[in-house]
């Protein structure tokens, strides 16, 4: 599970990661990767339920290997948590903000690819309007007075969340939508010359 809050602009993207392990007990500990790209650096990392700090000094597009400790979960199991800070994970695409949110995976292989195996889901203002997201699955979930919430699920784990953003609260028509229009349009074209060629074939004489 990875939880990003964006709702404080000028304090960056807090990010929280939750992963639930099997094989491995409490008290060990695992290695994990993150990626850089370009000014969405991690930075103060904590690991653990407590909190404690790591080092953690991340450059430009590298991927940075850290140990996170394994600790008995609030359910019982096997469980890894960690929290970072995103300083600047925007930068400007034209007119609206494009954000990349590195994703601290675990470097452990899944006991099987099902759907639902990572969720995530990113917190933003109310005004603000997310799209072209990647994962593509990304959708809203929730909208308040202060914030808006969109989610995702995955059967894979992601090295970042990406997507665009437009602060003017409006809705704007993004390359998806432009691609699914002219789909749509080819589709009603073939589907009226097929239906014209139909009307012109003569029948046959069924004798």
């Amino acid at each position: 599970m990875v939880h990003a809050d964006l709702t404080d602009a000028a304090a960056g993207a807090h990010i929280r990661v939750e992963y639930v392990v099997t094989g491995v007990e409490p008290g060990a500990s695992v290695p994990a990767t993150i990626l850089t790209f370009g000014s969405s650096r991690p930075s103060g990392l904590r690991v653990g339920a407590a909190g404690a700090p790591a080092d953690f000094s991340p450059g430009p597009g590298r991927a940075h290997i850290v140990e996170l400790p394994v600790e008995m979960g609030p359910s019982g199991d096997a469980w890894v948590v960690a929290e970072y800070t995103i300083a600047s994970p925007f930068r400007e695409d034209g007119q609206v903000l494009r954000g990349h949110l590195p994703v601290l995976s675990l470097d452990l292989a899944p006991d099987e690819s099902r759907p639902g195996l990572f969720s995530a889901e990113v917190i933003v203002p109310a005004h603000w309007t997310v799209s072209e997201a990647f994962p593509t699955g990304l959708r809203e979930a929730s909208r308040g007075e202060e914030r808006r919430t969109w989610s995702v699920e995955l059967s894979v784990v992601p090295a970042t969340i990406s997507f665009r953003v437009h602060t003017d609260g409006r809705w704007h028509a993004g390359l998806p939508f432009v691609l699914d229009v002219l789909a749509a349009l080819i589709i009603v074209g073939f589907s009226y010359f097929g239906w014209r060629h139909l009307r012109q074939t003569p029948g046959e004489d069924p004798s």
